[in-house]
C-alpha cells in the first residue's frame, strides 16, 4: 500500500504509479528515484530539456528570479532590521545574485559541490551538502530561523515530504515567509493531455503538488498560502491553444489564476506547525 510521504493517510491509485492522498490531495509517484545532481544535471540533462545547459541559461533563469521578488515584494513589506533570506538548492546562485539589491543577509545550501563551489567563488555563502542534514546541523549550533526561506523547483525532490515541512516550519520565523516555485498537477498538461504527462513525469519527483493541496499541506505546518502565480505560461497546451483567436483568452486565464503546470507561490508562517 502507497502511503502519503507527509499525512502517512493511505493514497488511493490514480493509474500506477501514480495515487492520491484523500487528506489532503497530494499526488504521489511510486516509482520515484533519486539523483546525484553533478555534473550531468545542470549540464546534459538540463540542456535535454531546455536547449542549453544551466549556466548558459543564465539570463532566463536571473529574469525569473527578479519576477519572483518583484511578485513578492509588491505584495510584501520587510520592515526593520536586516532580514536573513536561505535559498534551499541555490544551484549556481542566480537568486542569490538577484536578491542582491534587496539588502538581504544571504546565505544558499545545495546538494551539488561544483554548483556550490560556484557560489562561494562568487562570494555568496554558500553551504554544501544533503538538504537534511544541513538542517539537522542548523539545529544542532541553534541557529536563529531566517525571515524569508525559498526552495524553487526543489521540494519534489524531496522523498520525505513531512521532514521537509517540518523543517521549513524551523527554518522559517514567526511571521516570516516561504517562496517556493514547483511543478503543479493542476493544469493544463495533466487535464487535457494526462498521458503525455504520465509519460514525461521526471522520475526524480516524488510528488506533485497543487494550489490547493500546497495551501492545506502548508496549513498543517503552521503556514498560510497568501498567493500562487502560474510560473510557466502555455496557451498551446490547451485544447485549441494553438489558434490565434483562443491563445489570447488562455493566456490571460493563466495569468489570472494558476491554472499552470508550474507554479510560483508564497506562504506565511502564521503559528507553530499541528501535524
Amino acid at each position: 500500500m502507497v502511503m502519503c510521504p507527509v499525512c502517512d493517510s493511505p493514497t488511493k491509485v490514480v493509474e500506477e504509479p501514480f495515487y492520491r492522498c484523500p487528506r489532503d490531495g497530494l499526488l504521489v509517484y511510486a516509482e520515484g528515484t533519486e539523483l546525484t545532481y553533478e555534473d550531468d544535471y545542470f549540464g546534459l540533462e538540463y540542456k535535454n530539456q531546455y536547449g542549453k545547459t544551466y549556466l548558459e541559461d543564465r539570463e532566463a533563469i536571473l529574469a525569473r528570479n527578479h519576477w519572483r521578488l518583484k511578485e513578492f515584494h509588491t505584495r510584501i513589506r520587510l520592515s526593520g532590521k536586516k532580514k536573513r533570506l536561505l535559498e534551499v538548492g541555490c544551484a549556481y546562485g542566480f537568486f542569490l545574485e538577484a536578491a542582491k539589491n534587496y539588502g538581504y543577509e544571504l546565505e544558499g545550501w545545495e546538494l551539488s559541490q561544483k554548483a556550490a563551489q560556484y557560489c562561494q567563488n562568487r562570494g555568496f555563502a554558500v553551504k554544501v551538502g544533503d538538504f537534511f542534514a544541513l538542517y539537522e546541523n542548523w539545529q544542532k549550533q541553534k541557529r536563529p530561523p531566517y525571515d524569508v526561506v525559498a526552495a524553487f523547483y526543489t521540494i519534489e525532490h524531496f522523498r520525505w515530504q513531512r521532514q521537509f515541512w517540518s523543517a521549513a516550519a524551523h527554518l522559517v520565523s514567526r511571521g516570516g515567509y516561504l517562496l517556493l516555485s514547483l511543478p503543479s498537477c493542476w493544469g493544463p498538461l495533466f487535464y487535457f493531455h494526462r498521458r503525455k504527462w504520465y509519460e514525461n513525469h521526471p522520475r526524480d519527483h516524488f510528488v506533485d503538488y497543487s494550489p490547493r493541496s500546497l495551501a492545506k499541506i502548508g496549513k498543517s505546518f503552521g503556514f498560510k498560502l497568501l498567493l500562487t502565480k502560474s510560473e510557466g505560461i502555455h496557451p498551446n497546451r490547451f485544447w485549441g491553444g494553438s489558434l490565434p483567436f483562443l491563445r489570447s483568452f488562455f493566456r490571460k486565464i493563466q495569468e489570472k489564476i494558476p491554472f499552470s503546470d508550474t507554479i510560483y507561490a508564497v506562504l506565511r508562517k502564521d503559528r507553530d506547525e499541528s501535524f
